[in-house]
């Protein structure tokens, strides 16, 4: 599991001093790479990084405009998470969640994911996701 942000230089420290950075493989930030979500390049960057094809990859955020557009830039499948229910609805064929249970359920295909065709492949262990709320 990886974390794509568009974040500064602090990311590292951040992800360390909340005792989260040990749940990801990789972490890819804008900051270092020079480039930003939604531009699929980023994305792309962390899929061969993570040597991971984008038709077995999910991608979770919080914008429209930079998670699930991007992510769908890069052939990926993108997951809304809307913590504070600032969006009524998610685009078509994208799951809406509310909180990281909802996305659990979802990657494990018991929910909204369901209406987004088989999940056959989504057994991987290896998603890219972005949880962080970006600055």
């Amino acid at each position: 599991m990886a974390i794509i942000s568009n974040w500064d230089d602090t990311l590292d420290t951040v992800l360390e001093s909340t005792n989260i950075r040990k749940y990801f493989e990789k972490v890819f930030g804008s900051y270092s790479l020079g480039v930003e979500k939604p531009d699929r390049e980023i994305f792309r960057l962390a899929l061969h990084e993570m040597a991971v094809d984008s038709r077995h990859a999910w991608h979770v955020g919080d914008s429209l405009d930079n998670d699930v557009e991007g992510a769908m830039a890069a052939g990926i499948r993108p997951i809304l998470i809307d913590y504070f229910g600032k969006y009524d609805g998610a685009p078509p064929g994208v799951p809406l969640a509310r909180s990281l249970s909802d996305v659990a359920q979802i990657l494990d295909g018991k929910t909204q994911a369901k209406q987004i065709g088989n999940l056959e492949d989504s057994g991987t262990k290896r998603y890219l996701a972005s949880i962080w709320k970006n600055r």
